[in-house]
């Protein structure tokens, strides 16, 4: 039986540039090693957690390092549309503010409010999305 999911990985174009945005949002670099993949050829090994929450990891690869031929043509055509990570905040207002200042592409501009929280969507280095949620009070 599973008992936890451990790793997310999200395809970037620039690791460094990847782990200067994801820090912004307090993630902190766990692993950050090179990794022989085959016969003369090396990728970055490059994960990132959170201080609350351990035991989950989100893995950055840049697929250039990774793959090549048809697998990479496919992975890069869907680079800005990968699934959406969903984050969760104690102050939404304060997030917005500092992304806006760091010209995070915020799709919608605003904070929204629904039945769950106030939440927030913004788009990481790769294009792809992210949504962040201060769960109401009550919630």
């Amino acid at each position: 039986m599973i008992t936890a999911v451990t790793h997310a990985t999200r395809y970037v174009p620039d690791l460094d540039e990847a782990v200067t945005f994801y820090q912004q949002l307090g993630f902190q670099v766990v692993t950050d090693n090179p990794m022989e993949i085959g016969p003369g050829r090396t990728a970055r090994w490059l994960s990132m957690s959170l201080p609350s929450q351990p035991g989950f990891e989100l893995v950055l690869q840049d697929p250039a390092q990774w793959m090549d031929g048809e697998a990479l043509a496919r992975v890069e055509a869907g680079m800005g549309s990968q699934p959406q990570i969903i984050l969760s905040t104690d102050d939404v207002e304060s997030l917005c503010t500092s992304l806006q200042q760091a010209g995070v592409t915020l799709p919608y501009g605003t904070i929204g409010d629904m039945p769950w929280g106030r939440d927030l969507a913004f788009l990481d280095t790769s294009g792809s999305g992210l949504y962040v949620i201060q769960p109401h009070a009550s919630a």
